[in-house]
């Protein structure tokens, strides 16, 4: 999405002023050498990345004169994520730190601070090989999308097919298949229900 160019409807390269990513595994992926190549990028994490990203925007005085930045925290739930106070601190305030995008990836749900969770405005969730996981994230984001029930037949619509996934829009309560195709608005499924698998419908 950072690499593809404004007129495919992505950020690219020159949205933002300056792209950070904190990855514990970056270098496991060889094509993640363009990320490497594009943009700021950690292989670690340490206690006072974040608070020294605030403090070097601060320096620069108003909101207005900061640069426009992203941050994007990957696979670092083994730093200690859930418990560190600088990530959930700045997941409420980021945005006054002229900070465009913030975004967190991982692939254990529950490990992510509540204060994260309840303060994130999309939500983009692939296929869940782990049922327990999926209840849990249906559990937690149906509310703007009705029932849990409902909310299970928008993620088995969205991720059928090879690597497609569901994207919320969490404040608006519209539900998409990747970007582009529109499942759930207003209150209502585009194009009708969809069948649930048994060992789900048990889980109801």
């Amino acid at each position: 999405m950072l690499l593809r160019p404004r007129e495919e409807g992505f950020y690219g390269q020159n949205y933002f002023d300056t792209v950070n990513i904190i990855s514990n595994t970056i270098l496991n992926d060889p094509t993640a050498r363009f990320l490497r190549k594009a943009f700021d990028v950690q292989d670690y994490y340490t206690d006072g990345m974040i608070t020294n990203l605030i403090d070097t925007q601060k320096s620069y005085g108003e909101k207005k004169d900061m640069p426009f930045i992203a941050l994007l925290l990957d696979d670092i739930l083994g730093s200690n994520m859930k418990r560190n106070n600088e990530i959930s601190f700045l997941a409420t305030r980021y945005r006054h730190h002229n900070i465009g995008l913030m975004g967190v990836f991982t692939q254990n749900f529950k490990s992510v601070d509540t204060i994260l969770r309840n303060n994130a405005t999309d939500v983009i969730i692939f296929k869940q090989t782990n049922n327990k996981q999926l209840m849990q994230i249906a559990e937690e984001f149906h509310p703007p999308f009705n029932d849990i029930k409902t909310f299970l037949q928008i993620y088995h619509k969205a991720i059928e097919g090879k690597y497609n996934f569901l994207y919320l829009k969490v404040q608006d309560g519209t539900a998409l298949k990747n970007f582009e195709e529109i499942i759930y608005e207003n209150g209502k499924m585009i194009g009708g229900e969809v069948d649930l698998p048994d060992e789900i419908k048990k889980e109801i």
